[in-house]
């Protein structure tokens, strides 16, 4: 039989399969039989059903890849028993066809079910319809190839005449992604597309698209001639190569007034195009050059770049932060106020007008900067998720600054180009204006002629400072100046603030630091340390009598300075991660450092409320249940712990109701931090606190 001859027999059997299918068509397994292999689904959404017959337990799984894991799909049960079982199959309304495939296993046995929703419709479109168009309905498109974004996953533009449409992702001939090189596409092809249609953030955009067909473009630029131009200015030309009839060029509205072509010269499909740059006063700047051709009716493009280097622009921080994302060159100085990494140069930079983050500087040498060293940039306006930046960043130049105390300081010789960091306590306020102010710490102090808002500030942008920072007399301030003098006095001079924290830093309960908000108060804390989570930086969390905070690093901390059960206190911020509290920016300033023993050896020691002890023994008896009065026993030794606390630093009925709060009862193992005190002769934990217990039935 010619094979003509057979395709439409074939038809007709899927015809006759179809019009019975009320009739159950029973697959030819033995061990698990479906009363259908192929399941219909309505395109406006609905249910169908089979019957699966096993002659053991069996499962159903839908078989999903990356791109489509069928969740449009649901299944009344996905596993049964031997004997008969109905599987219903679910679906929504759909704006498009779609199908899926089920495996159906028992044993070593498998059935495909194939589920179908409607027919799959490409419909062909225009990129104006195609961004209108719902999320989720597949189209064919032809258009212009007009800009390349990425070329390991395949994102560009594709432009028709009614408008563009953005690619984000494109396959290769196998349907495989991150492959886009080897579709050969260049800008200026005419492409036909197929893919899906779907948003980001409210964008339209076609994903992981399938190339239908390339008609290579019939202009093409094959090379160029001073790509990037001098600040000078000068010719730039660009080769061509078109098939179609004559060229025409665009060049973009906010380039006409430095750029101009000089001539087109065409031998055969050979095209010369010359342009003339203007000298570049400004920062760097490039532009898109766009050549066309026409052929029966068919319009054809490609592109090029240029780029003029331009002259560095110096900005204050303030004038950084608000340029337009650009190539222009800024040169900006600063102190570094924050590193966040110190192997590639990733940190904070201020002046007197603002701060700004640094995303890497080229050629970092590692740990070569520190805080308080000013330096200058120069590097591009950049943005990160909306947050600016500077990118691309060269250093040109490190003034060092060295910390120093006020006694120090008095000891250097008279340098303007010496810069100091001093942290002292502000003794007086001369000048409110431009912040003169006597610094004291230890027995040494000096006057800082003027306290300017930031490194670079002259005329009226060095007053204000004390009032914008509420600044007082009795706060520590961290400054950076050079040693002056005046009248044979000490000074120091060309000063700028850093940070300060303020005198009457507010001593808050944990509960109360958790209820504070998000900000730069600064507040004192203390507590025992309940767990430690990096003991080379002091990330740990804290208790008290109200609640446990974490606390996210501690300033210049030594490494395994601490452990568990030691009472320290500390100064810091209000901060948040993730939504979850902790304490930021950390500075150790007590601690009480408390020793685990045994009650025999707590028997053993003096008398002295200012020794904290660590102590896990059993519960023997309960004499007071409010205050926490328990008898502890380990081994043969036995001690009276007075009162029994919810945490340290509980006053007044705060030391009230931990027995009932965490049902402690006799018999417990409890771990408790108190001091060796005494009652008529009689040893006993006094100033004791709750650490953790262990339930024993």
């Amino acid at each position: 039989m010619k094979l003509k001859y057979l395709f439409p027999f074939f038809i007709a059997t899927l015809i006759l399969a179809v019009s019975c299918a009320d009739e159950p068509v029973v697959t030819l397994l033995d061990e698990i039989q479906v009363s259908s292999s192929y399941v219909a689904i309505p395109e406006g959404g609905g249910s169908a059903s089979i019957t699966i017959t096993a002659k053991d337990s069996w499962t159903a799984e839908k078989v999903t890849t990356d791109k489509d894991p069928v969740e449009w799909l649901t299944l009344s049960s996905t596993s049964g028993s031997a004997g008969e079982s109905q599987v219903t199959f679910s679906a929504q309304k759909t704006i498009d066809g779609r199908s899926a495939e089920i495996l159906i296993r028992s044993g070593d046995k498998t059935q495909r079910i194939n589920v179908m929703q409607g027919l799959m419709k490409i419909a062909m479109a225009k990129a104006a319809e195609v961004n209108a168009a719902p999320d989720g309905k597949t189209f064919r498109i032809t258009g212009v190839c007009t800009k390349i974004v990425n070329t390991l996953y395949g994102n560009w533009y594709l432009t028709d005449e009614t408008g563009e449409v953005y690619i984000y992702g494109t396959l290769d001939k196998k349907g495989n992604t991150k492959n886009f090189l080897s579709l050969g596409l260049e800008v200026g092809d005419e492409v036909t597309i197929e893919g899906p249609k779907s948003s980001y953030k409210g964008n339209p955009q076609m994903v992981d698209v399938t190339v239908i067909k390339i008609n290579k473009s019939l202009i093409k630029v094959d090379s160029v001639e001073n790509e990037v131009l001098p600040m000078e200015g000068g010719e730039f030309t660009a080769y061509l190569t078109c098939k179609g009839e004559g060229v025409s060029v665009d060049i973009p509205e906010d380039a006409k007034s430095w750029l101009a072509i000089s001539s087109i010269q065409s031998k055969g499909e050979n095209v010369v195009v010359k342009f003339i740059a203007a000298a570049n006063e400004g920062g760097d700047r490039e532009t898109t050059l766009t050549f066309h051709t026409v052929k029966d009716s068919k319009k054809y493009s490609t592109e090029t770049m240029l780029t003029q280097k331009g002259a560095i622009v110096k900005a204050t921080v303030a004038e950084f932060l608000a340029a337009p994302v650009g190539n222009t060159q800024y040169r900006l100085s600063g102190a570094v106020t924050k590193i966040d990494n110190n192997n590639d140069g990733r940190l904070y930079l201020r002046d007197f007008s603002g701060e700004t983050y640094v995303y890497k500087i080229q050629d970092y040498t590692a740990n070569s900067l520190k805080v308080g060293d000013i330096i200058t940039l120069v590097g591009k306006r950049a943005e990160y998720n909306g947050n600016p930046q500077m990118s691309g960043a060269v250093l040109e130049n490190v003034i060092p600054v060295t910390p120093a105390t006020i006694a120090e300081v008095l000891t250097k010789p008279v340098d303007k180009n010496v810069y100091f960091m001093i942290t002292a306590s502000i003794k007086e306020i001369q000048n409110q204006d431009y912040g003169n102010i006597v610094l004291k710490e230890g027995d040494s102090e000096i006057l800082m002629y003027g306290c300017y808002p930031g490194y670079g500030a002259t005329g009226d942008d060095r007053k204000g400072l004390i009032n914008a920072k509420g600044i007082k007399a009795g706060d520590n301030i961290t400054v950076i100046a050079t040693r002056g003098e005046y009248g044979g006095t000490p000074q120091l001079s060309n000063g700028f603030y850093l940070s300060h924290e303020s005198g009457d830093i507010q001593s808050l309960s944990i509960a109360e630091f958790l209820a504070a908000p998000v900000g730069d108060t600064r507040y004192r804390l203390s507590g025992a340390v309940t767990k430690i989570d990096n003991n080379n930086d002091g990330r740990l969390y804290l208790r008290d009598y109200s609640g446990e905070a974490y606390v996210f690093k501690i300033q210049d901390y030594t490494a395994n300075s601490l452990k568990e059960g030691d009472i320290i206190t500390l100064v810091g911020k209000r901060a948040e991660y993730n939504g979850n509290p902790q304490m930021s920016g950390a500075v150790l300033e007590e601690v009480k450092a408390v020793t685990a023993v045994t009650i025999a050896e707590v028997l053993a020691k003096p008398v002295d409320k200012n020794v904290y002890f660590m102590i896990t023994a059993s519960i023997t008896e309960i004499q007071n249940d409010v205050y926490g009065n328990i008898v502890l026993k380990e081994g043969d030794s036995e001690i009276l712990m007075y009162g029994c606390y919810p945490g340290y630093g509980a006053t007044g009925d705060d030391r009230k109701g931990l027995i009932d709060a965490k049902g402690i009862k006799v018999g417990d193992m409890i771990t408790v931090i108190a001091t060796r005190g005494d009652y008529k002769g009689t040893p006993q934990l006094a100033n004791g606190f709750y650490f953790s217990h262990e339930s024993v039935e």
